[in-house]
């Protein structure tokens, strides 16, 4: 049986992630494009505090295509922390996706899954035909299928 990730675990990981995010901003002025030195960083910082931290590329779909150009996805980066076998999904910089959202996506993310919208692959024709993206390219308009929130 897997042990829980205790709230004091939470909360020095909640630290660390959220002195990232400001170093980014007060470094960069934004976040958008610095997952990459965003999730080295926290990587940097944990591994130095003793916690099993990896860092992991994935696929964000985005829900509205309006102002996408050649794809309606992009590679990014983030951390988990795996603790007592369980992963804690941390991504310090999710909010740079917002534009593409309809929903308010956090500033930090932690969670013990990715969300639907992060895809470990990239997308292929059957994703996107479901999320319309194929339709979009070829009409202009598009009926989007994709669970993006796990609802």
């Amino acid at each position: 049986m897997k042990s829980t990730i205790k709230n004091e675990q939470i909360k020095q990981i909640h630290e660390y992630a959220s002195f990232v995010r400001q170093y980014i901003l007060e470094t960069y002025g934004q976040t958008s494009g610095k997952c990459v030195s965003a999730s080295d960083l926290l990587h940097d910082i944990l591994s130095k505090k003793g916690f099993k931290v990896f860092s992991i590329n994935v696929f964000v779909l985005y829900e509205k295509f309006e102002s996408c150009t050649y794809y309606c996805y992009e590679e990014h980066w983030l951390n988990y922390v795996l603790i007592n076998g369980r992963r804690l999904y941390i991504d310090t910089t999710m909010d740079q996706f917002q534009w593409a959202f309809s929903k308010k996506l956090p500033n930090i993310y932690f969670g013990g899954k990715l969300p639907n919208f992060y895809l470990r692959r990239e997308p292929g024709k059957t994703t996107l035909d479901m999320c319309g993206w194929n339709d979009w390219i070829k009409y202009g308009d598009y009926e989007n299928d994709f669970d993006y929130w796990g609802e």
